[in-house]
C-alpha cells in the first residue's frame, strides 16, 4: 500500500514537472516570436516613414512645378495636378496605415 502511495505521488509529481516545463518552452517560444514580430513591424513602420516623406517631396516639387509654368516642360498643368491628386490619394492612405503602427515601442 505504501509502495502504490509512493508510486502514485512520485508519478503525479514526475506529470507536473513535465507539464510545468512544457508550459514553460511554450511560452518562451511565444516570447522569441513576439519578439521577431515586433521587429519586423518595426521595420515596416519605418519603411512607411520613408515613403510618407518620399510622397510628400514629390507633391511639394509637382506643386511647385504649377507655380513656374516655364518648368513643366511640356506637361500640361491639369496632368500635374490630377498627378498631385493621386499622390495626394496615396499619402493619405498610407498616412492611415502608418497610424495603425504607431502603437508599437521601437527603439
Amino acid at each position: 500500500m505504501l509502495r502504490t502511495m509512493f508510486a502514485l505521488i512520485l508519478g503525479l509529481y514526475l506529470f507536473i514537472i513535465g507539464l510545468v516545463t512544457f508550459v514553460g518552452l511554450q511560452s518562451i517560444d511565444h516570447s522569441h516570436e513576439s519578439a521577431r514580430n515586433a521587429i519586423a513591424l518595426c521595420a515596416l513602420r519605418d519603411s512607411q516613414d520613408r515613403n510618407i516623406a518620399e510622397r510628400r517631396a514629390s507633391i511639394a516639387t509637382s506643386k511647385n512645378l504649377l507655380h513656374h509654368p516655364e518648368q513643366l516642360g511640356g506637361l500640361s498643368p491639369k496632368l500635374i495636378r490630377t498627378s498631385v491628386g493621386v499622390l495626394q490619394a496615396q499619402l493619405n492612405q498610407q498616412l492611415r496605415s502608418r497610424k495603425a503602427l504607431n502603437v508599437l515601442k521601437c527603439d
